[in-house]
């Protein structure tokens, strides 16, 4: 139904059939390709509405893809990210600008278009934890006739590239562990975090243990869950009174393990006891029992007045007296 000049990119009509009530609008999807037609592509929308009478339509509203621009890009800058084109360019002189963040506004001058040509270019290195994105306005206006095509938005997207290294949220992690520990006994979480883009290979975090110090009496005592930073406990052997402490040297590394990476320090302290310090000693237990009030069903009952009653049974529990019970005088 329509074709495309490949030089000028002008398009018109190519057959007849135009009909407004059965299809009063079409969408055309158009390419820009380099090397003549054989290199790199670009695509745009063309959204044309069938007007009702003999007179041309009018004119046709262009809608530019979003723009991706690699962050850290070496350049050179000014770089050459797009070029946008009115089709009245043939009947007027078309001055074209761009307005927004990032043109006319904080940071002024970041993007710059030809008035021209219509090409937009970025004047220097982006930075995607700096800014994601960028919405600029595009304009064309006909020299001496006002403006021929409605303000444009231009979206530009900025690809994160892996410039940050992960970064533990402390440099020394302090931690217990009962020296009878079992194996599998989870004993501190360690945790690091990527300024890179979330959900994204860059800041895929997975943790490691490098070093441990004493390497006694094996040097696999602890072990990491690579995913979440859990260290537990993985062999026996632990001794407080031959070695006290441990210190371990974890690492993050983002790309799954395979890309940048970050260091810290985690010190153990091993404790005393036969098991892990929330599990209540024997000592403590044999205690309760011992406090706990006797099920024996004989009773001692006392007649004295309260407050020497007080002292009595203050005097009677330090010997073991199991129940004591006061009943009131009668009138």
């Amino acid at each position: 139904m329509f074709a495309i000049n490949p030089v000028t990119g002008v398009i018109r009509v190519n057959a007849g059939g135009l009909d407004r009530e059965k299809h009063p609008t079409y969408t055309l999807t158009v390419q820009a390709a380099d090397m003549e037609g054989n290199g790199l592509t670009g695509e745009a929308k063309v959204l044309l509405t069938i007007t009702a009478g003999n007179t041309p339509a009018s004119t046709p509203t262009w809608v530019i893809p979003d723009i991706n621009v690699a962050e850290n890009h070496r350049g050179p800058h000014p770089l050459r990210i797009a070029q946008i084109r009115s089709n009245q360019d043939k009947l007027w002189r078309i001055h074209y600008s761009i307005s927004g963040p990032g043109a006319d506004q904080p940071p002024v001058n970041l993007f710059t278009m030809d008035k021209v040509s219509g090409t937009l270019f970025v004047t220097q290195q982006l930075d995607r934890e700096q800014q994601a994105s960028y919405m600029l306005k595009a304009h064309a206006v006909a020299e001496g006739s006002g403006t021929a095509e409605e303000p444009m938005d231009i979206i530009v997207n900025v690809i994160d590239q892996n410039d940050n290294k992960p970064v533990f949220v402390k440099d020394t992690f302090l931690g217990k562990v009962p020296e009878a520990s079992p194996t599998n006994f989870e004993v501190i979480q360690v945790e690091a975090t990527d300024l890179d883009e979330p959900n994204s290979d860059n800041s895929d975090i997975r943790y490691s243990i490098l070093s441990q110090e004493p390497k006694l009496p094996s040097d696999n005592l602890f072990a990491i869950n690579p995913v979440t930073g859990v260290i537990r406990v993985n062999a026996g052997g632990l001794d407080r009174e031959k070695h006290p402490t441990y210190t371990l040297t974890v690492q993050a590394a983002d790309m799954e393990g395979n890309g940048l990476t970050g260091e810290a320090k985690v010190l153990l302290t091993v404790t005393a006891g036969n098991t892990p310090a929330s599990t209540p000693s024997a000592v403590s237990t044999a205690k309760a029992a011992a406090l706990r009030p006797s099920t024996a069903r004989s009773h001692l009952h006392i007649h004295l007045p309260t407050p020497l009653m007080l002292a009595c049974a203050n005097s009677f529990t330090s010997v073991g007296l199991a129940v004591l019970t006061h009943t009131e005088p009668e009138a």
